[in-house]
């Protein structure tokens, strides 16, 4: 009961004992003055109040404390724009339903992998133990500072956390022995995309559901015309969405089983990759960086969204594009084409997930921040995130990605199925994450960026990267 219904309760209390009082004199000289009868009925009359008064006192005996305010400190770098808008809404939903918990919002910038940025603000407070209860991003952490996470594994089950109704990324939410450090949230996957629009109006029919290398340079060849500005294709140097799920459908793997070694310097690797970057400058079917970076003019933050490119690898998150087309084209989802080769296609998917410090039980704050973790990835939350508006990131609820709740299938783009065919397709491929993921993979981009260059070939960087990767490795 709050502080103010204890003080109308102690209130009352006291008017009637004044009452009580006041009645008791009056009986007394009324009884002196012989009207002993109605002494009698004053009686009755004061003894139903004390009753009462007995009532209530035992009233506000039994009635529980006032609920205490439980406040939890929230860490992630959704800071502005559909992003920020979104994780406010959460909070915002989550406050509602929940009034004795709220959610403090520590809005961090400079990515969450890198130095520099996220991981440089958090790691002081996990050596002070001051750390946010709970950490979105940084996957790196389970690798490089499990001793200051939580183990979720048995907190997670008491919860009624089934893993089964969730897409995840075993090495971002998994530690080396299969123990749960985070909850599955930011989702992030690759698939293609292409201009239906340009495609009619050209008259080339979509890709087909076997698509392959072979098809995808057919189609781009009919959709190219320089002269006009046009490329059937936009090729970029980015190893997630761009060229290593061609490298994997060719057979190359990211390490070995043990992360001790790298497995992408092959020939089928460096054939995936040169065929690749050759697409640029020998088929000449996708523009230069050059000419990529007028055709956007400065004001287009994809050049897809120029309406000049018919395919593109891109990433799983719509809304990014959905936003800078504006409606100005028709654009739709398509499954990665195969690799002539093998007959095979590839896929990535990576994730952020949300991770809690270990203090947290110590803090008396486990069960707010379970219970807004789940709420996170819950069926509410990711239906609001399903709007085609709202699409700030690739969902992780299965029911939601898969169209059963929600508005995740709806356009636009077309043809939003895609995105849980490739997930729960067994061509896609974990992301690789251990504790200095970011030094490998920048050992990785910086010789890429070279055969991109057209300053070495693909074998040639990929052979660099190699040494280069190996070396972060072994230095783990």
């Amino acid at each position: 009961m709050s502080e103010a219904r204890n003080r109308e309760f102690v209130q009352a209390k006291l008017s009637r004992r004044q009452f009580l009082r006041t009645i008791g004199a009056g009986a007394v000289v009324a009884a002196l003055s012989g009207c002993a009868p109605k002494v009698v009925e004053v009686t009755k009359v004061v003894e139903k109040e004390v009753e009462k008064v007995v009532e209530v006192t035992r009233e506000v005996e039994k009635a529980p404390a006032a609920p205490q305010i439980v406040t939890i400190e929230f860490a992630n770098d959704w800071n502005s724009g559909s992003r920020f808008q979104m994780i406010t809404d959460a909070r915002n939903m989550f406050e509602d339903q929940n009034p004795d918990i709220r959610v403090k919002m520590l809005q961090l910038g400079g990515g969450t992998t890198f130095e520099g940025g996220f991981s440089d603000y958090i790691v002081p407070r996990f050596l002070t133990g001051t750390a946010p209860d709970l950490i979105y991003g940084a996957a790196t952490f389970i690798y490089s500072h499990k001793n200051y996470l939580l183990d979720m594994t048995d907190a997670l089950a008491q919860a009624g956390y089934k893993e089964d109704d969730y897409y995840t990324v075993q090495r971002a939410t998994h530690d080396e022995q299969g123990r749960i450090y985070g909850l599955p949230f930011n989702i992030f996957s690759s698939n293609w995309v292409y201009n239906v629009d340009l495609f009619q109006q050209a008259g080339v029919e979509p890709p087909s559901a076997d698509w392959d290398w072979n098809e995808l340079v057919e189609k781009a060849r009919k959709l190219t015309d320089p002269a006009k500005g046009q490329y059937g294709l936009h090729v970029w140097n980015h190893w997630e969405y761009g060229y290593f799920p061609l490298m994997y459908s060719n057979g190359a793997r990211f390490t070995n089983a043990e992360f001790t070694k790298t497995a992408f310097n092959t020939p089928d690797a460096a054939e995936a990759l040169q065929w690749y970057i050759d697409l640029i400058y020998k088929d000449k079917l996708a523009p230069t960086p050059e000419v990529s970076t007028a055709l956007m003019g400065g004001y287009v933050p994809d050049v897809f969204a120029t309406g000049k490119i018919g395919m593109a690898p891109r990433y799983g998150s719509t809304q990014g594009i959905t936003q800078a087309v504006g409606g100005r084209f028709k654009y739709s989802l398509v499954i990665p084409p195969k690799s002539p080769k093998t007959g095979k296609r590839g896929a990535y998917k990576g994730m952020e997930p949300l991770m809690a410090v270990a203090e947290v039980t110590k803090r008396g704050h486990l069960d707010a921040v379970l219970k807004f973790g789940m709420f996170l990835i819950g069926e509410e939350y990711q239906t609001h995130l399903s709007d085609p508006n709202n699409r700030v990131m690739t969902l992780v609820n299965k029911k939601v990605t898969r169209g059963q709740v929600g508005k995740y299938l709806e356009a636009p783009p077309e043809n939003m199925k895609v995105v849980s065919e490739i997930l729960d397709s067994d061509y896609v491929y974990d992301h690789p994450m251990f504790a200095k993921y970011g030094e490998f993979r920048q050992a990785l981009w910086t010789p890429v960026d070279k055969a991109f260059l057209q300053e070495i070939t693909a074998a040639e960087a990929l052979a660099q990267a190699e040494t280069a990767c190996n070396q972060v490795l072994q230095s783990k």
